[in-house]
Formats: C-alpha cells, sequence, structure tokens
C-alpha cells in the first residue's frame, strides 16, 4: 500500500515549497527545479496503445510527451522489455526521437520495429501480450534519465505526469464467457496483494471483479465493475469505492483504464486512487485467470 509513501512523499514536497518560498516556482509543473534533478518527459497525450493484430504490417502505438526540466531535453531513446524490469540491461533499442522546437515529440512505435527489437517475427506478438516500452531522456547537456535512476514513486504521483514508461497491446475481442471465472493477481503497486485471487463475472461489455483490491477492508469493500469496448478489449473504470484501509482512509475510490485480453486470461489495468478530494496516484495491477 503505497498511502504512507505517498503522504510521506507529499510532505516532502511541501517542506521544499516552503523553503524556497523565497524564489520563483514554476506553478504548473513539479519542482524538479528545486530539486535539481535534471529533466524528463512529461505525457501531453496517448494516442494509441493498442497493436492490431490483423494489420502487423502497418500497425503502430504512440504518444506524445513535452520536456520537463532545467537541463531542457535532446531526444528520447524508446526501448522495449518482456519482463517489465527497470534494469535498463534487459532493454532492447527500438527508436530515438528528437524534441522538436515546440518541446515536444510525437513517439510512434510500429509492431515491426518492436519485433525486430527482440529478434522474433512480428507474428509471434500475439494476442494478449502487452510489451513495457520505456523512455530514456537525453538531457542538453548530455545526461541520461530513465526508470532506472529515479524514485518509482514520482512515476505514480500525479504532481510529475511522468513519461517514462508505456506499452503496447496486442489486442483481441472481449468473449464474456471466455472472461469469466477466478484470477490470481500477478502485480499490484498499491497495497501489494499478489498471489491474492478474485472471482470475475461478465456480460458483454463489463467485468465485475468480487474485490479489487485484496487487501482493502471494509467499509467500503465492494465489487468493482470494469466496462469493456466488446472489440478491442479495452478497460475503463469509472469512479467508484473498493475499500478502507483502517481509521482516516476508508472508503477510498478507484479510477482508471487499462485492457482486458479473455483470450489470454489476463487483465492490465493503471488505477487511480482517490479519497476524498486526494489523489494517492497511479498504480498499475494486473491479473492472470487460474
Amino acid at each position: 500500500m503505497k498511502i504512507l509513501k505517498s503522504t510521506i512523499l507529499f510532505l516532502l514536497l511541501g517542506m521544499v515549497a516552503a523553503f524556497s518560498s523565497c524564489e520563483k516556482v514554476d506553478a504548473n509543473g513539479p519542482l524538479i527545479d528545486n530539486l535539481g534533478q535534471g529533466s524528463y518527459v512529461t505525457l501531453e497525450e496517448t494516442i494509441n496503445t493498442y497493436l492490431n493484430y490483423s494489420d502487423l504490417e502497418n500497425t503502430t502505438v504512440s504518444i506524445k510527451v513535452k520536456e520537463y526540466g532545467t537541463a531542457g531535453v535532446e531526444k528520447v531513446n524508446v526501448y522495449v522489455s518482456t519482463n517489465n524490469s527497470i534494469d535498463k540491461s534487459t532493454w532492447k533499442s527500438v527508436a530515438e526521437f528528437p524534441i522538436g522546437t515546440d518541446g515536444t515529440a510525437t513517439l510512434v512505435v510500429s509492431a515491426k520495429a518492436i519485433a525486430q527489437a527482440l529478434g522474433i517475427p512480428a507474428t509471434d506478438l500475439a494476442p494478449g501480450n502487452s510489451y513495457p516500452l520505456f523512455n530514456e531522456v537525453i538531457s542538453k547537456d548530455g545526461r541520461a534519465f530513465g526508470m532506472y535512476n529515479i524514485n518509482g514513486d514520482m512515476e505514480g504521483s500525479p504532481n510529475y505526469n511522468m513519461a517514462l514508461r508505456w506499452s503496447a497491446n496486442v489486442i483481441c475481442p472481449f468473449v464474456a464467457a471466455d472472461a469469466e471465472g477466478t484470477y490470481k493477481v500477478t502485480r499490484d503497486d498499491w497495497d501489494g496483494a499478489v498471489g491474492s485471487t478474485v472471482t470475475a463475472t461478465a456480460t458483454n461489455n463489463t467485468l465485475t471483479m468480487t474485490y479489487l483490491f485484496p487487501a482493502a477492508s471494509a467499509p467500503g469493500k465492494e465489487p468493482v465493475t470494469i466496462k469493456i469496448d466488446p472489440a478491442t478489449g479495452a478497460a475503463t473504470v469509472e469512479k467508484q469505492v473498493y475499500g478502507s484501509y483502517g481509521s482516516g482512509y476508508e472508503n477510498f475510490a478507484a479510477q482508471g483504464s487499462g485492457l482486458v485480453f479473455s483470450c489470454a486470461g489476463k487483465i492490465t489495468l493503471r488505477i487511480t486512487h482517490l479519497l476524498g478530494s486526494s489523489d494517492y496516484g497511479t498504480y498499475p495491477i494486473e491479473f492472470q485467470k487460474q
């Protein structure tokens, strides 16, 4: 659970702001200028994160990013990984994109480029597979910044809006009968419930999980319904209460998006955790059907 870490992070940011009250601070961005951490890119727009298996010759994923930081950004190197590790030695180079004069770049990565980087035929990019993409930022003074040398909590914090990790997802249509059943949590960066199981029921365009976060408790521990686009498996979690974490942390709400791969029995979501008007950040959670 990231409540304690998030609270400490917010307190530290508040202390930095207090000690820097005599300095000019950009109210529209993070406090990286004061913290002296160099540069990174923020997410301007998610254009597409789906690869169409029926058109592997032409299908692409893309996002638009914008430079942020004191050093400026020269270019963004994009890498692909098969294990989501932040260890750069496990990454494979896909492409590089220069930052434009307006401080932005549109990163476009094709299915063919991902397959070539991984040394596999494009047809091996099977429906249900997700390929983590990592952005490495090269500053104008030659320094490199990526998931391998930043605090992981900064990635999930809404104060930073970092775009250092995204994904290419090979889509398949949603089939309710295939999606129903028991799932095991295989990744949970919020409250660490890896190994716990949940039950899912489905309609033609929804999937309802008995508990999205099994480690949460009453009050408010309720099933969470995920809306599904039947054609792509794209998932949307509209704001809804899912449970509590003790006194003072009652009735957390989940809101987010992701994908449901009914053909592979896999669910990948990025969930924003909300408590009243407080945003505790966005973290991934993944399930595999048993």
